[in-house]
């Protein structure tokens, strides 16, 4: 299993992220209701998963494929 995306960033509000992953089961936030995320499309063993900022500034969530693989944490920058 693989990610493009290692490293911790962050996500302003209403704004989205795509995420290649590879050979991943499944992929998920550690913590709801701060990321809407959905697949976008598979491509043999790839995965292109979107995830869009939806909680509150300040906020962050680990990503993980399947747990407990984490890949990188996304935050939601304070104003």
């Amino acid at each position: 299993m693989k990610s493009d995306t290692t490293h911790d960033f962050s996500l302003t509000q209403g704004k989205s992220y795509t995420f290649k992953l590879t050979g991943a089961a499944s992929f998920h936030p550690g913590t709801n209701g701060i990321f809407k995320t959905e697949l976008v499309s598979r491509s043999g063993g790839d995965s292109y998963d979107r995830i869009t900022a939806v909680g509150t500034a300040g906020s962050s969530s680990g990503f993980y494929m399947s747990a407990p693989k984490r890949i990188c944490v996304v935050t939601l920058p304070a104003v």
